[in-house]
């Protein structure tokens, strides 16, 4: 009898173990598709983040021609506003010149 009851224990023990055995890999396979899963999310995050910088490089690379191309209109109109004036004062000179031309023209002739 002790050894029927040894048994029976023994084979009770025995499928409490399975049962957990049982558990234990449904909860191993769980967790396995949850590391699935959030690795990849990881790797769209990861995907994601490198458009984002890129974008951001763009962005910044842009804004730098940008400025840059403002400060050569910039340098541009400064440079044809100088022209304007030098030929402005160039015009008076000659108008200048010329009217004392024709004064001391109008001199000699009268």
């Amino acid at each position: 009898d002790a050894a029927l009851d040894a048994a029976r224990t023994a084979t009770a023990r025995a499928s409490e173990l399975e049962r957990e055995l049982v558990v234990a890999r449904a909860a191993r396979d769980a967790s396995a598709r949850s590391l699935k899963a959030a690795e990849s999310l990881t790797g769209g995050a990861d995907v994601a983040k490198r458009e984002a910088e890129e974008a951001r490089d763009d962005a910044i690379r842009a804004r730098d021609d940008a400025v840059a191309a403002r400060r050569l209109a910039e340098r541009k109109t400064r440079e044809a506003l100088e022209e304007q004036i030098k030929a402005e004062d160039e015009a008076a000179a000659v108008r200048a010149e010329l009217h004392a031309a024709r004064a001391e023209l109008e001199e000699t002739a009268a």
